[in-house]
């Protein structure tokens, strides 16, 4: 059965280990290196990101991953093989589910103390996603084991990422979810597992024609939380010193 994790927990950050982690960025564990190897009172996070957008932010930069032409960038490069980690993949599809599927797994990663986190509602929803988590740190942590990094944006691939605002803009929009791929890379992300998607909460990607509907009227994506009468959306706080 799974179970559940048991506070209190660590504080700890991820490091910036550029691939010498073997449970670094895109990383697929294999059952053959069994349970993560972490100490019990470390809370280890699982961040997961919509396959689609996944694949458009992959693109910008190929991190640890190595397509067949050699190129290091681009879309149509991850729909054909490639290399991770020493291991071979159909395509980028093919290593999300790998990455995804190995997450799930409760003999690789615990729900004692690990927990998977959806980037979308890290981003939408954060005051929900900090308390829940907050709840599995102690209460009175006296050094983090790693500093957190303290930029508000960061660079790779000699491109700086989109900030918290840009970022709450662009992944709102179905049409920014859509866009730039052609025929063979929906149908190809069609093939997706539905119960995959199902257990992380992500809709199948569009066929053809729908992506082309969507392409010309403003849709939310699933997980913006719609706003009802009464809904506080930002509010200011001051900090009064005694």
């Amino acid at each position: 059965g799974i179970s559940m994790p048991r506070p209190p927990f660590n504080l700890a950050f991820g490091p910036d280990t550029a691939g010498r982690c073997g449970w670094w960025k895109h990383a697929v564990r294999p059952k053959s290196q069994g349970p993560i190897d972490t100490d019990e009172d470390t809370l280890v996070v699982l961040v997961t990101k919509d396959p689609l957008f996944w694949l458009k932010s992959v693109s910008k930069h190929y991190y640890e991953i190595r397509a067949s032409e050699g190129s290091r960038a681009g879309l149509d490069n991850l729909f054909g093989e490639l290399q991770h980690a020493g291991r071979h993949y159909k395509d980028a599809v093919e290593l999300w589910s790998a990455a995804m599927g190995s997450f799930l797994d409760e003999e690789l990663y615990p729900s004692s103390r690990c927990v998977l986190l959806r980037y979308e509602d890290f981003l939408f929803r954060f005051w929900d996603v900090v308390v829940h988590l907050s709840a599995f740190l102690t209460s009175n942590g006296e050094r983090l084991k790693e500093p957190p990094i303290g930029n508000r944006l960061k660079a790779h691939g000699g491109d700086e990422v989109r900030g918290r605002d840009q970022a709450l803009k662009y992944y709102a929009w179905t049409g920014n979810r859509h866009c730039d791929f052609d025929r063979t890379h929906l149908e190809r992300m069609r093939e997706l597992d539905p119960v995959l998607l199902r257990a992380l909460g992500y809709q199948p990607a569009p066929g053809v024609d729908e992506a082309a509907a969507v392409a010309l009227e403003r849709r939310l994506c699933h997980w913006v939380p719609r706003l009802r009468r009464g809904d506080v959306v930002a509010a200011r706080l001051t900090c009064v010193t005694p």
